[in-house]
């Protein structure tokens, strides 16, 4: 205790002149009944010169020192009850202990309140997270309530004494979120993709391209691709490609369209002969396909033959070699087809004109040919 200087100075003055007292003696310093603590003691002044107590509001004390306290954490008194907790609040009795600690061991909150048998819980009290744990103080309270927002959970509940150390936890719920859209005024997605700052979805597509200055290639052999928009980079083939389905669609299902767009590469060969006739010439020298002939016969009154031939021309005789295919140009007419898939020669592409289907002299008028193929 520390004094004013004033006070200090009044006191020394009434602890000399103030007379001895017996040990029995008592005296009252703010309205508490004080003995002497010994023969002679000085209290009394003190008494004397503070008639309405020691410490009031106008004349405050100084209290100086240290305090030392020992905390022990929660012990677990062996008490424990349960709490089935749904949307509707129950409650359970409090096992015994000055202190409580919650434990909720099941996959949604639990809203909790301590009070008397009667008590509910609201999903605006003191929240235990699924799988944490909330430390009460009991008080003269005897039972808890607890209420969930959705769903249900299960409250382990430990009695005993001390402060709760060392926990907490918990664990994110699951849940929904209802989803609007990106431009709604209400309801719109919590988050949401964007390109060119639109959200993603027909009409803007999200694209994934090589780094610049690379190129995406698929390797020979087999290769399984999903669904691809190239419209700004280019793809290199290695190997043919092969483009279908892979395994059966579900009954829902209806088989997807292949859109190759026009590209000012890669597509087929194209050529021609503007007087074909009964000599062999070669389409082409190797293995190809055959997609599109057409072949015009000028001549108004004879008609004129076209023989193909899978074969090099050096191994054709007219008259002899049989065609692989015949198409007949009526006089005046054209000949020929055109076809997404063409049909396939494996050695070699040969052509010629004559006058009879499978002959050779030569037509009245040579043909105009052209052709497109790989």
């Amino acid at each position: 205790m520390k004094l004013k200087p004033a006070q200090a100075g009044a006191l020394a003055l009434a602890l000399m002149s103030a007379p001895a007292y017996a040990a029995n003696d008592v005296f009252t310093v703010n309205g508490a009944s004080i003995a002497a603590t010994a023969p002679g003691g000085y209290l009394p002044a003190v008494a004397a010169y503070f008639p309405n107590g020691l410490f009031s509001s106008s004349n405050p004390g100084y209290v100086q020192g240290s305090l030392s306290a020992s905390l022990s954490g929660f012990a677990p008194a062996g008490a424990y009850a349960t709490l089935s907790v749904s949307t509707t609040s129950g409650n359970v009795a409090l096992p015994a202990g000055s202190t409580i600690v919650v434990y909720n061991t099941g996959a949604n909150a639990a809203f909790v309140k301590l009070g008397a048998s009667g008590g509910a819980a609201t999903t605006g009290n003191d929240m235990v997270a699924p799988g944490g744990a909330l430390a009460l103080t009991v008080g003269t309270n005897a039972y808890l309530a607890a209420i969930t927002a959705s769903g249900t959970t299960m409250l382990n509940i430990s009695g005993g004494a001390g402060l709760p150390t060392g926990w907490g936890g918990g664990s994110g719920g699951g849940g929904t979120v209802a989803q609007g859209t990106a431009a709604a005024a209400s309801g719109a997605w919590p988050f949401y993709l964007a390109v060119g700052g639109a959200a993603v979805g027909p009409g803007n597509a999200l694209s994934v391209q090589p780094g610049a200055g690379a190129a995406w290639s698929l390797a020979a052999g087999t290769n399984t691709i999903g669904s691809i928009a190239n419209t700004s980079f280019a793809a290199t083939q290695s190997g043919t490609w092969s483009v279908g389905l892979t395994g059966a669609l579900p009954g829902f299902a209806s088989t997807p369209a292949v859109n190759v767009a026009p590209s000012a590469t890669g597509g087929w060969s194209k050529g021609g002969n503007s007087g074909l006739t009964n000599t062999v010439v070669a389409i082409k020298t190797s293995a190809g396909q055959l997609a599109r002939l057409d072949c015009g016969n000028p001549n108004a009154s004879s008609a004129a033959y076209v023989q193909l031939f899978d074969a090099a021309t050096t191994s054709v005789t007219l008259g002899t070699t049989t065609p692989n295919e015949v198409l007949m140009c009526a006089a005046g007419q054209h000949c020929g087809y055109a076809m997404a898939v063409g049909d396939q020669y494996s050695t070699a592409i040969s052509i010629a004109a004559t006058a009879a289907a499978s002959g050779s002299t030569a037509p009245s008028t040579t043909l105009v040919c052209a052709w497109s193929y790989q």
